[in-house]
């Protein structure tokens, strides 16, 4: 049994569930031009060095391979090589690829980073409790009522909600980031094209959220750990309310798996928070 832990949960996983990798294959037949040779690099040191959550497989389709690599190249449709094929993290366990397409300069480059995840990176580095993601639906009137609603309640909440009371079992945290509870808000527009692997990574684990068009609420803790959405009418204050509380309530399992959500791709410099394993 994990021992009591007052530290709310937002906190608890920002230093210390580090974000699980998203497997990055890369598929060739040629050897790589130095151009693609340099992109893989990219990729590479991405991985290596900890700036982004990713591990990078060069994979021969002109060799032999296991079966499940073979499988996955064998469903990619009207494949261009080199062509990428980026997975959830494999402790999701979720099998539908998050994004596939041509490796080029632009798509490695929108893979690594985007203006709205490197927004929501900084924003949790300088200790903001929860991101509260809007994908909006397309009805700009509709949107904005959304977003009125969600931003009158998380106001209401920053004010009305209180930090657990510390306990002498607590683990450590950073004294350097005021522990406190802060929300904030982005929006992201489906056909935004800059965002477009975000938009990928928030709906294409599941078949039925990519087939809905309602607006979406996802709140993101920790180190871009997102929570599944509320959609469209479930977006009430009760729900925001008790997603709030829950991120900034007690630890109460600090078991990383054993919370809802996954983790998005982000690039970042979580080693600046300390070392809090």
């Amino acid at each position: 049994a994990a021992p009591a832990c007052n530290v709310p949960v937002s906190r608890y996983a920002l230093e210390r569930w580090e974000a699980d990798p998203y497997e990055v294959m890369v598929f060739r037949r040629e050897p790589f031009a130095a151009q693609q040779q340099a992109l893989l690099e990219t990729l590479e040191k991405a991985s290596r060095n900890g700036l982004a959550n990713l591990s990078v497989s060069n994979v021969n389709v002109g060799a032999e391979m296991q079966r499940p690599m073979r499988e996955l190249w064998t469903a990619q449709a009207n494949a261009a090589l080199p062509w990428m094929v980026v997975k959830y993290p494999r402790k999701t366990k979720i099998e539908l690829p998050a994004w596939a397409g041509p490796m080029s300069a632009e798509t490695v480059q929108a893979l690594l980073e985007s203006p709205v995840r490197q927004d929501i990176a900084q924003r949790m580095l300088r200790g903001d409790s929860v991101v509260w993601l809007l994908l909006e639906s397309g009805d700009q009137r509709h949107d904005d009522q959304t977003a009125q609603l969600l931003q009158a309640e998380l106001r209401k909440l920053e004010q009305s909600l209180v930090l657990p009371e510390p306990s002498p079992l607590d683990p450590p945290t950073n004294t350097n980031l005021p522990l406190k509870i802060v929300f904030s808000t982005v929006r992201v527009a489906r056909s935004n094209p800059a965002e477009r692997m975000l938009v990928n990574m928030l709906l294409n684990w599941n078949t039925s959220l990519v087939a809905e068009k309602e607006v979406m609420l996802f709140p993101i803790f920790g180190r871009g750990r997102v929570v599944p959405p509320a959609t469209g009418e479930e977006i009430q204050p009760e729900a925001i309310r008790e997603m709030a509380e829950f991120l900034t309530g007690p630890c109460s399992c600090e078991v990383k798996e054993m919370n809802p959500g996954y983790d998005l791709l982000l690039s970042a410099d979580w080693k600046s928070l300390g070392d809090y394993q």
